[in-house]
């Protein structure tokens, strides 16, 4: 563990350093699967990234999964008469999927608790028929 002590503020007096080298590398694997910015795009990678990891660390040091959601996933219409070609998921959702399916898998590898995705998804707005 590493000491904090004479730190100001409500930091604990003790990091435990082996939660914080595994939260690191849990997210090392989630920057391996994020959108990569465009060049000349403000860097700002590192306030996120101490953000997430406290996060994370949170999670690992009391042993559950860590969680995670994505928000607006696209959602696949029942409605097939005007809006879709049949009620299975397309090969582009099946990608999609084994891509998150894939990240989890990978943070699984380095932490046997895994993670757990939750995917969010407004099924009441694009789910019906359109209206006129």
């Amino acid at each position: 563990d590493l000491s904090l002590a004479g730190l100001p503020g409500s930091l604990p007096t003790t990091l435990d350093t082996e939660a914080l080298n595994t939260a690191s590398k849990i997210l090392r694997v989630i920057d391996r699967y994020r959108l990569r910015k465009t060049p000349g795009a403000p860097v700002r990678a590192d306030e996120g990234a101490l953000k997430f990891l406290a996060v994370i660390y949170s999670h690992v040091r009391a042993g559950e999964a860590v969680p995670m959601c994505l928000p607006a996933f696209p959602f696949k219409s029942p409605n097939s008469s005007t809006k879709v070609l049949g009620k299975l998921p397309d090969r582009a959702e099946e990608l999609a999927l084994a891509h998150l399916n894939g990240l989890c898998l990978a943070i699984g590898d380095i932490y046997p608790p895994g993670a757990k995705l939750t995917i969010i998804s407004d099924g009441l707005v694009y789910n019906g028929k359109p209206t006129l």
